[in-house]
C-alpha cells in the first residue's frame, strides 16, 4: 500500500500504486470547510521515497510524483548508467534531503549545449541524481534505481527514442533465470 497526499487535501491509501485508477480509498480529508476536492485533470501525487548508493555511504529521502517517472534513451544516459537507458523521477530540491554522506558532482555538457550536474557517491560511483547548473530553485532527477521503492516507480514516458537500442524490443523473448546460479 502507498499513501498519497493530493494537492486538494485528500490523503489516500492505494494498492499497487494505482492512485486515480479505482484502487484507492480516502483515509483522511485535510480540506477546510468541506470544500470540494475534484480532480482538475492532471493531478499531482506525492510519494515519499528513500534510498541510497550501493556502498551505503549516501542515503536520502525525497518526495516525488510517481506519474512523472521517465525513461531516457539518450547516449549520455546509456554511458552514465552502463545500460541501454536510465530511469528518473523529478523532485524539487526542497523535497529532497540528503541523510548521510557527501555527494561528488560532475558537470556534463549535453548535445543541446545545456549543462547538467551529475551527483554521485564518491566511494562507489552510484549516480543519485542530475540537476541544472546555476542559482535558483532546482529540480533533481533522481535515479529510480537508487530508491527502495523502485518497483513502485515504473516509467510513464520515454525520451530520446532516436538513440534507443533496437534490441530492447527483444528482451521479453530472452531466456532468463530468477537469480544467479
Amino acid at each position: 500500500m502507498i499513501v498519497y497526499e493530493f494537492r486538494c487535501g485528500w490523503i489516500a491509501a492505494c494498492l499497487g500504486g494505482a492512485a486515480g485508477r479505482g484502487a484507492c480509498r480516502i483515509v483522511y480529508d485535510l480540506r477546510k470547510n468541506g470544500a470540494p476536492c475534484r480532480p482538475t485533470g492532471a493531478r499531482e501525487r506525492r510519494m515519499k521515497i528513500d534510498g541510497g548508493c550501493v556502498c551505503g555511504n549516501i542515503t536520502y529521502e525525497a518526495e516525488v510524483d510517481p506519474d512523472k517517472v521517465g525513461l531516457c534513451n539518450c547516449t549520455d544516459c546509456q554511458v552514465f548508467s552502463g545500460s541501454a537507458f536510465r530511469v528518473g523521477v523529478p523532485a524539487a530540491d526542497s523535497g529532497f534531503r540528503l541523510l548521510t554522506g557527501t555527494l561528488k558532482e560532475y558537470v556534463k555538457t549535453a548535445e543541446s549545449g545545456g549543462r547538467r550536474i551529475q551527483a554521485f557517491c564518491p566511494d562507489c560511483g552510484t549516480h543519485l541524481y542530475s540537476t541544472s547548473v546555476g542559482d535558483g530553485p532546482k529540480v533533481l532527477r533522481i535515479r529510480t534505481s537508487t530508491a527502495r521503492q523502485r518497483d513502485l516507480l515504473p516509467p510513464r514516458s520515454q525520451g530520446w527514442m532516436r538513440s534507443a537500442q533496437s534490441w530492447l524490443a527483444d528482451l521479453p523473448n530472452l531466456p532468463g533465470v530468477a537469480k544467479q546460479p
